[in-house]
């Protein structure tokens, strides 16, 4: 999961601490620090994409948990730092 997803980026705004997806998750990153992890094992970033804007019904973001699923999950291309869910794709050097 992307650790600054919308919920998150609106969330800090407001100076309140992130959320987690998942409960079973211990830890969520940005796909920079994915690519930085890659680097220390000597692998080239090739690209990223995103999947899903979903928000928290804890969030007053009515508008984007009113869109359909087709629509949440092109916003996920379109935006993907803000995405749910990265994707990072790497190669050997």
């Amino acid at each position: 999961p992307n650790r600054m997803r919308w919920d998150n980026l609106m969330l800090s705004f407001e100076k309140k601490p992130a959320i987690m997806i998942d409960i079973m998750h211990f830890r969520e990153y940005t796909s920079g620090e994915i690519f930085q992890l890659g680097k220390n094992h000597h692998l080239k970033p090739l690209g990223k994409f995103g999947h899903t804007w979903h928000t928290s019904n804890l969030l007053r973001f009515k508008l984007i948990r009113e869109m359909s699923f087709q629509k949440r999950t092109m916003l996920g291309y379109i935006f993907p730092n803000v995405a749910n869910i990265i994707c990072v794709m790497m190669k050997k050097e």
